[in-house]
C-alpha cells in the first residue's frame, strides 16, 4: 500500500514537472510569435489631420495594420509638407497626395507608384455665393477666382478653362488665402474641397453652392495612396495588407461614424484640436467623405478606374504640365493590381 502510494506521487511529480516544463516552452514559443518583428511603415499624411483620412485613423485604433504584422505611424502634413517628395526620398515608405501631382512628379521622374485611391472622384468644387449665380463654367468670365497654387483646384480650373475654351485672360486667378475675401465678396469663386469649405461656410449661415467639375468634363482623382518605388518591390505583401487594413478602417468608419471620430482623436500624436464645435465639424466632414468612396458599390473601395487616370493625364497634358503621352505615364507609373489584390477575402 505504501509502495502504490509512493509511485502514484511519484507518476504525479513527474507529470507535473513535464506539464511545467511544456507549459514553459509552449509560452516561450508563443511570445516568440507575439514578439515576431512588424514591418515598419511611415505613411506621410497629404494634410493636417482631420477626417478626410478617417480610415487610417481607425485601422492605427482598432489595430488592423498590427493584425497584419504591420507597425505604422501616421505623419500629419500641412502647407510646408511635400508628401511626394518625403516618399520619394524614403523619409516615408507610403503616403497620400492628389493624382494630378502623383502624375506630374512622376513625369519629371520621381521613384514613385501610385497603388489606390482613396475617393472615387475628385473632391475639388468650386464654390460659389448662390446670389453670384455660378451656375456653369461660362459664368466664370469676368471673376475672380481664388485657387491655392500647386493645389490640384489650380489644375482643375485650368483644365476646365481650357475645355470650355474660355482663356485665362477672361478671368482673375489669384492666390487663395483666408476665406475673409471670399465672405467680403472680393473673391467670387473659390477652389475648395466639397468636404471642407463649403461645411464650413453653411455652418456660418452663408448660403453657398458649389460647381462640379466633373460635370463641366473635368474628372481627376484626388486622394492617392502613392508607395516609393523601392519599398513597393521588395515589400508588395506588406503594401497590400497595408491597403487592406485601411480599407477595413473604412468600412467601420462608415458604419460607426461617431466610434470612427473618437478614435481619430485617440490616436498618439494627433494634432486636430477636440472643442465640441471641431468636432462637430469633422462629424459633418466625414459624412460628405463617406459619400465620395463608391460605397456600398464594394468594387469602388480604394479600386482605380484607368481611364479615369488617363483622361486626367490627357488634360495635364493639354495645360503643359506633363510632356509625356498619357498612356506612356499612367501605365509606368499607377499599379491597378494592389487594390484588387487587397480586396481579396474582404466582405463589403
Amino acid at each position: 500500500m505504501k509502495i502504490q502510494t509512493f509511485m502514484t506521487n511519484l507518476l504525479i511529480l513527474i507529470l507535473g514537472v513535464f506539464l511545467g516544463a511544456f507549459g514553459y516552452y509552449l509560452s516561450e514559443r508563443l511570445g516568440d510569435i507575439e514578439e515576431a518583428p512588424r514591418t515598419k511603415i511611415k505613411f506621410q499624411l497629404q494634410w493636417m489631420d482631420q477626417a478626410q483620412f478617417i480610415g487610417f485613423y481607425v485601422a492605427k485604433h482598432n489595430n488592423y495594420y498590427r493584425d497584419e504584422g504591420l507597425d505604422v505611424e501616421l505623419v500629419p502634413g500641412g502647407f510646408n509638407t511635400d508628401p511626394i517628395l518625403r516618399v520619394e526620398n524614403g523619409d516615408a515608405q507610403l503616403g497620400s497626395a492628389t493624382g494630378d501631382q502623383v502624375i506630374i512628379r512622376a513625369n519629371r521622374g520621381a521613384a514613385i507608384r501610385g497603388i489606390s485611391t482613396v475617393y472615387n472622384t475628385s473632391l475639388v468644387c468650386f464654390m460659389s455665393h448662390v446670389t453670384d449665380n455660378i451656375n456653369s463654367v461660362q459664368d466664370f468670365r469676368g471673376r475672380t477666382i481664388g485657387v491655392y497654387s500647386g493645389f490640384d483646384s489650380e489644375n482643375v480650373l485650368r483644365s476646365l478653362l481650357l475645355l470650355h475654351n474660355i482663356k485665362e485672360s477672361d478671368v482673375k486667378i489669384v492666390p487663395a488665402g483666408a476665406l475673409a475675401a471670399f465672405e467680403r465678396g472680393d473673391v467670387t469663386i473659390w477652389g475648395s474641397y466639397i468636404i471642407n469649405e463649403p461645411i464650413s461656410e453653411k455652418e456660418k449661415g452663408n448660403n453657398v453652392q458649389c460647381l462640379n467639375p466633373e460635370a463641366f468634363g473635368v474628372e481627376f482623382y484626388s486622394d492617392t495612396i502613392i508607395a516609393n518605388k523601392d519599398f513597393l518591390e521588395k515589400n508588395r505583401p506588406a503594401v497590400v495588407a497595408f491597403i487592406r487594413a485601411t480599407i477595413r478602417g473604412w468600412q467601420y468608419a462608415i458604419k460607426n461614424q461617431p466610434e470612427a471620430i473618437q478614435a481619430m482623436y485617440q490616436i498618439d500624436g494627433i494634432t486636430l484640436n477636440n472643442s465640441g464645435d471641431i468636432q462637430a465639424f469633422q462629424t459633418l466632414m466625414l459624412k460628405e467623405a463617406i459619400s465620395h468612396l463608391g460605397y456600398p458599390n464594394q468594387k469602388w473601395i480604394f479600386s482605380m478606374d484607368r481611364s479615369r487616370w488617363i483622361k486626367m493625364a490627357n488634360h495635364l497634358l493639354a495645360i503643359s504640365k506633363i510632356t509625356k503621352p498619357a498612356d506612356e505615364i499612367i501605365d509606368s507609373t499607377i499599379d491597378f493590381n494592389i487594390p484588387t489584390e487587397a480586396l481579396k477575402g474582404l466582405s463589403p
